[in-house]
């Protein structure tokens, strides 16, 4: 049994350090992640409470929790590395660089979404009036009447009686606003989709399931899209000399010099 903490720490350093022990570059390297990481919080304020909040907003298990925190370590060590200017290390674009914020912003607003229907069933701030509309888009179709879910491998249907179906209708709403800036024709359909496809797991399992259920699935599986589409772009970065790949770094693949 190891402590989470441990096991993210290892998770985004052990590969690092055998990297730059293969380059021979082991004490450089290792001293100015090991000054950097005081922002990774390991287990400081900010990385104890994004865990809480994994596992008290989203539902996460710790084992889940645990992997999000890496890929955040991951972003972490990387623009770490990128910014020492290391003829081994990274040079990431500028445009992978914002738009690593903007998914760490969008991870943020999925969990405030979620910190506030914990809270009440109905997230604050600004309202949609709805009248009869639901929920409809990236072919996803929320209907009202009996409970049911059914996807024809084109577009995925999720029947809710009253009020549910209006509740899912607002957070399908709210988790797409969080991700609006970086949703487009092509990615809109996985990052609506899987939390729906979530949506129809519940159902289909034949248990009792409450209204928390509900939104910790639709928000917990957009924010897991978010955290795959952050460790992919991550994992997409060359290190300079064209020589390796982020991740090998972190999946522990070993290549030659």
């Amino acid at each position: 049994m190891q402590s989470i903490w441990n096991y993210i720490e290892n998770e985004a350093l052990a590969n690092w350090k055998e990297h730059c022990r293969r380059v021979e570059r082991y004490k450089e390297g290792t001293e100015f992640i090991r000054e950097g990481l005081n922002e990774l919080g390991l287990p400081g304020n900010s990385s104890v409470e994004r865990l809480n909040k994994l596992k008290t907003f989203l539902g996460y298990t710790n084992q889940q929790a645990a992997d999000s925190l890496v890929i955040d370590a991951k972003v972490v060590v990387a623009r770490l590395i990128h910014h020492q200017r290391l003829e081994y290390g990274l040079d990431i674009p500028e445009d992978d660089l914002q738009l690593l914020t903007e998914l760490g912003h969008i991870k943020e607003r999925l969990l405030s979404y979620a910190e506030q229907w914990n809270r009440s069933l109905s997230p604050t701030g600004e309202e949609r009036a709805f009248g009869s509309r639901l929920w409809t888009g990236a072919k996803v179709h929320i209907e009202e009447g009996k409970l049911a879910y059914r996807d024809n491998g084109s577009r995925m249907f999720i029947t809710l009686p009253s009020p549910f179906a209006q509740y899912v209708s607002k957070l399908f709403m709210g988790v797409f606003d969080a991700a609006r800036e970086i949703t487009n024709y092509h990615n809109k359909y996985e990052y609506v989709g899987r939390p729906a496809e979530a949506v129809g797991e519940l159902i289909n399992n034949d248990t009792p399931f409450f209204d928390k259920d509900l939104y910790e699935v639709i928000i917990g599986r957009a924010y897991q899209v978010i955290d795959e589409w952050t460790a992919n772009l991550i994992e997409s970065q060359a290190f300079q000399g064209g020589k390796f790949k982020v991740e090998d770094l972190f999946n522990g693949v070993q290549t030659n010099l």
